[in-house]
This record gives structure tokens, sequence and C-alpha cells, in this order.
């Protein structure tokens, strides 16, 4: 048989076997395309901040005392901003600025490029950040409690009092549901009254660190990580109505724009979770990554799930790129 022949057969074979896989390919299944490596960053990576003007990725690296800046542009490492233990990450494109939470120092740091233009004291632990972009508040966890913050001041609004330190908690019309690791529970708080007006039980599971808000839905669900599992709840009534055994080890849960739900989990995996017609909650894909990767930022503008994953074994601190089908 001629080479010529041969060579055509095969590029034939290559382009439908990638036809069939995108074929099987079901919406919101995530594809890596790319690993953005950070050199000379070592420990721990937390949370992730992206800012849509400049084209910039942040990421928090806890173990490096260090905010590593990328441009996505150009998929490399641009700059980074000092930090002490950071945790948490937002960003505003109202006023072109980054939040940084600092554990160690107790503070949340406000920075428009590398200059610090403010600065929050009195938080202890300060972990998770959420913004609300339309009152420009920003919301921080630390301590035993919340606090709301003045985006552009820092000065500190209200406080929420909690049972225990809270870790991620999400912004709904009126309420702010915030996790609550060490009393096993979901603490439901009215934004403007600043009370509790609801406490959710995950027990006898545990270690309930990250969540989603699904409004369309009513629903608002949590990751455990004792057992690994999956837990719904009905938004109005608290009512758990469905759950799931997950990967282990995670730390950050996204929704998609098709009411899909990501998983990112430090066992090296990410779940896309899919809620069927009769209610029902599945494991639709399961993605290989990173021991140790349990953090995460999806960016629907981009149809992208970033994804970071510390330096492990020889590996370099890496950004790993998912595109979302």
């Amino acid at each position: 048989m001629p080479a010529a022949v041969t060579v055509l057969r095969l590029v034939l074979a290559m382009v439908v076997a990638l036809s069939m896989a995108r074929a099987a390919a079901a919406p919101g299944d995530l594809r890596l395309v790319a690993r953005v490596e950070m050199p000379g960053v070592e420990g721990r990576l937390d949370h992730l901040a992206y800012a849509p003007g400049a084209n910039r990725l942040f990421v928090a690296g806890l173990g490096a005392d260090s905010v590593q800046v990328i441009d996505l542009g150009t998929s490399r490492p641009a700059s980074r901003l000092q930090a002490s233990e950071p945790q948490g990450l937002a960003y505003s494109a109202a006023l072109r600025r980054v939040y940084v939470a600092n554990g160690r120092a107790g503070t949340v740091e406000a920075f428009e490029g590398s200059t610090r233009v403010a600065v929050a004291r009195d938080l202890p632990d300060a972990d998770n950040l959420r913004l609300d972009e339309p009152s420009g508040l920003l919301y921080v966890g630390y301590g035993r409690a919340l606090a709301a913050l003045d985006g552009r001041t820092l000065a500190v609004t209200r406080r929420f009092p909690l049972p225990g330190h809270p870790e991620a908690f999400e912004l709904s019309a009126g309420r702010i549901h915030v996790k609550v690791p060490t009393a096993r529970a979901v603490v439901v708080l009215d934004r403007e009254a600043g009370t509790t007006v609801a406490t959710w039980s995950v027990a006898p599971a545990g270690a309930n660190f990250p969540m989603a808000t699904d409004a369309s839905a009513r629903r608002v669900v949590v990751a455990t990580r004792q057992p690994p599992g999956l837990l719904v709840f009905d938004m109005e009534t608290g009512h758990r109505v469905a759950e799931l055994p997950l990967c282990a080890d995670a730390d950050d849960l996204f929704l998609g724009g098709g009411g899909q739900l990501y998983a990112v989990c430090g066992d090296g995996h990410i779940e896309v979770i899919r809620a069927g017609a009769s209610g029902r909650y599945e494991v639709g894909q399961r993605v290989s990554t990173a021991e140790g990767a349990r953090t995460g930022l999806l960016v629907p503008a981009l149809r992208r799930l970033f994804v970071a994953a510390p330096a492990r074994g020889g590996r370099r601190a890496a950004v790993l790129v998912y595109d979302v089908e």
C-alpha cells in the first residue's frame, strides 16, 4: 500500500476519533488546555480571583506569603504582591482593585496595581472574601464572625457573630449562607438586620468547607470531607433534598451556567455533577488534576475553570486551565 494512502487513512482515523470524542462530551464537561507554571512558589495555595479588564488571574500563595499575578494573555506570571498568609481574594471591576485577606496579619488589603491603597485591621484569621458589586460592600470571614467592609475605604460597617470560624459563604437576596465546620452547620444570616435566621445541620457529616448556591433552583449545595459527600438543601426551608458521595478533600465548589456543579478536590480530581430531571444528582465527569490541587475559580465569561496545583514531588506550582465544553 502506498505510503501516502496509509498516512491519509491515519489522518482520517484521527479526525473521526476526535469528532467522536467531541460528540461524546456533554455540555459543561472539562478539557485541560494549558498549564501555567509559577516558578519559586512553594507551599500551600489558596483562593483565586480574576480581573476581566486587565485579563489577570490572582492566586493566593498562602505558603509563600505572596499573591501571584498571572497574565492570561501570555499565560505567564507577571508580578507578585507581598502578603501575610493570603487566603481569600476578590476583585472589583468598578474600582480596578484586588482585595487580599491576610490570615496571619488579620487584615484585608486593597491594591490598585502594586500599590496598597487601603487596609482593614482587627480581623484575626481573615479568610474568604465575597464582593457585592451593587452595594459596594466587601464581606470577609474571620475569627468567629463575618464582617461587611466599605469597598472603597475598607471601614467595617457591620459584624455578624457566628458559632465558629466561617469558611465558605454565599450572598443571595437578603441572605448570607455561611459554612461553619466546627458547628457542623450552615448558618443563614439576614443581611439587613445582621441576625441569624436559621441554622441547618450537616450532621452526621462534618468538615463542611465549600458551598455554592443555585438561585434558579432555590438550592444550597454543601460539600463535606468527613465523609466526602455532597449535601443539597432547599434554600427556603433548609430541608435536605439530596446527597451524593464526592471526591475527597474538597475546598471549592462552583455552579456552571448549565446548572453543573464543579467540585475541586485535594485528592487530585475535579468532579462535574449534574442534576437530573427527577432532581437526583450524579457525577457526570471525573477529571484528574494533581495531588493537593483543591482550590480553583470558574470564570463563565471565559468558559474556563482555573485550578491551583501546589509544588509537590519535584513538580512546580502551577495553574491548570480547563476549557468548559
